[in-house]
């Protein structure tokens, strides 16, 4: 079985990550809506695992405003990931990524990770992550 790798253009919306960080990556095809998917006591998304010290990368986020207590949950519970990478930026992910002090980017070519994923809903890989790219690997 050979191994993808894809290494992806980013921009950063929001923080700063100190140098190259590495971790499991968790990609997701559809939006998350935080109240409904995320439970920000254990940082897990139902149904799919703990998101805590992972590089979360999904369409971005849907539902209310409430959604950015739930990511600054996160940081309260020390759960929180290593970034969130988003193919577009919504305001509810933003607010709550600066509240929970989460590095905020944005995929500037959403379908090389759709490529990588053959469109799995949910692919779970490894990657490192500077300011500028990400290398995933899976």
């Amino acid at each position: 079985m050979s191994r993808k790798v894809r290494i992806i253009k980013i921009k950063n919306v929001y923080g700063k990550l100190a140098g190259l960080k590495c971790s499991d990556v968790l990609i997701m095809l559809r939006p998350i809506s935080y109240l409904a998917d995320l439970n920000p006591e254990d940082g897990a998304l139902v149904g799919i695992g703990s998101i805590s010290n992972k590089i979360l990368i999904y369409p971005g986020g849907v539902g209310s405003t409430v959604g950015s207590y739930i990511i600054y949950g996160l940081k309260v519970n020390d759960k929180k990931p290593v970034a969130l990478l988003v193919k577009y930026v919504d305001i509810v992910t933003l607010v709550g990524s600066i509240l929970a002090d989460i590095p905020l980017y944005i995929i500037e070519d959403w379908d090389s990770i759709i490529s990588l994923t053959n469109n799995s809903p949910v692919w779970i890989g490894h990657g490192c992550i500077g300011d500028e790219v990400i290398r995933i690997e899976g």
